[in-house]
Formats: C-alpha cells, sequence, structure tokens
C-alpha cells in the first residue's frame, strides 16, 4: 500500500500518573512483534531489516529482558514539556532545567542536567522508544548490523517459514 507504520508498546511515567508497565499477555505480544521483525527481515529493503532489529528491541521490553542498546537520554536527546521544563525522556520526572526561565545553553549545561545525566547513566527501566533508541543505533550502527546479517543468514522466520529466528540471544 505504500504506508509507513510505526509499532510501539505502553511506556508509563509520571505523566501519565502511572509509573509500571503492565501487558496483559507478554509472551503472546512478543511473539507477535518476533513474527513482524521475521517478515521485515525478508524484504528487500535494508531500512525493513533495521524495523525488524527494532521490533526485536520491542520484544525484549515487553518481555522484560535486556536493552539492546544502551540508553544515552539526557545526553543524546531530551524531552521538553508543554510548559518548558526539559526531562531525559517522558519516563523520568526529574527536570534539567526549564527553557521559560533559561536558554537552551543554560538548560544544556546547567548543574540540575548534569545531576539528571548522571541519574539517567543509571536508569534500569530499559525502556524502549524510537526517541531514544534511533539516537542509539546511529553512535552504534554495527550492533543492528551484525544482527541483521546474522539473522538474515542463519535463523528461521516463525511467520513464514522461511530462514531468519526471531529472537535476539545476547546483544
Amino acid at each position: 500500500m505504500g504506508v509507513e507504520s510505526a509499532t510501539t508498546a505502553t511506556h508509563n511515567s509520571h505523566c501519565f500518573h502511572k509509573l509500571a508497565d503492565s501487558f496483559g499477555v507478554p509472551a503472546r505480544i512478543a511473539r507477535r512483534l518476533e513474527e513482524l521483525a521475521g517478515r521485515l527481515l525478508h524484504m528487500r529493503r535494508p531500512k525493513r531489516w533495521f524495523r525488524a532489529w527494532l521490533k526485536t528491541g520491542l520484544a525484549n521490553f515487553v518481555r522484560g529482558d535486556y536493552r539492546l542498546l544502551p540508553c544515552g537520554v539526557a545526553e543524546d536527546v531530551f524531552f521538553v514539556e508543554p510548559l518548558g521544563e526539559a526531562r531525559p525522556c517522558n519516563g523520568m520526572e526529574e527536570s534539567m532545567g526549564s527553557f521559560k526561565r533559561q536558554t537552551f545553553d543554560g538548560v544544556s549545561t546547567s548543574s540540575e542536567a548534569q545531576r539528571v545525566r548522571d541519574r539517567a547513566r543509571s536508569c534500569t527501566a530499559n525502556c524502549w522508544m524510537i526517541g531514544s533508541v534511533s539516537p542509539a543505533m546511529k553512535k552504534d550502527l554495527r550492533t543492528p548490523a551484525a544482527w541483521i546479517l546474522r539473522e538474515r543468514l542463519t535463523g528461521t522466520c516463525p511467520a513464514t517459514g522461511r530462514a531468519t529466528s526471531s529472537r535476539v540471544t545476547g546483544a
């Protein structure tokens, strides 16, 4: 159909007044994401192969497994709330500063921003949001590319039965 789509999972945070992520049937949701990843790996466009890797990371998140790449929020990206507060992501409540009171340089170089960066480095949420994953991929393109190569050469796609495994077994 020539349409692009995105796939995501619920990420709760202080913004939504709920802190715990919860999925009704995580194994089934993860399996469906992995089936989608298998289908994407058999398409001819490399962009789809990278999306397959993203779906696999999302399946890991839903299952509560490890994150495929380190999160770089507060270093590579940050979230600006509608009222001007800069936060490392929409999952962390700590503020790096306010654009209502500070300039961009003021926010990004503040002691609050450094404190939040330190805290973000030790975050254990293992979120998998495109806003934080995309910059991480750009910093370390070898990790998804190696997975794509391995999967296209050696696995089995659960959706089609053709070669491609759908679960990463150790990023």
